[in-house]
């Protein structure tokens, strides 16, 4: 899947909990997650940066219409977006 129909966001819980694990997807993106046919499905990979992911305990999932609706959402919320992605 293209960088444009997906964010991803990685942060510290509100309760201290561990780390939360945040995605973001376009409508695009999740047309890419239903097409296939039969029983072959589309897959969504996130690969972390770095040696990876560390104390989730979270994942969020979220749709927007597109990418930035998706970053402003995370921008509302307090999560810093990497402009990298």
């Amino acid at each position: 899947m293209k960088n444009e129909h997906i964010v991803w966001a990685y942060a510290e819980r509100n309760d201290g909990a561990g780390q939360v694990l945040i995605v973001g997807l376009t409508d695009a993106g999740l047309d890419f997650l239903r097409a296939g046919d039969g029983q072959e499905k589309k897959t969504l990979v996130i690969t972390p940066p770095g040696t990876g992911f560390s104390n989730v305990t979270q994942v969020v999932v979220f749709n927007e219409h597109d990418k930035a609706a998706l970053k402003q959402r995370l921008r509302d919320s307090g999560v810093l977006v990497s402009e990298v992605h």
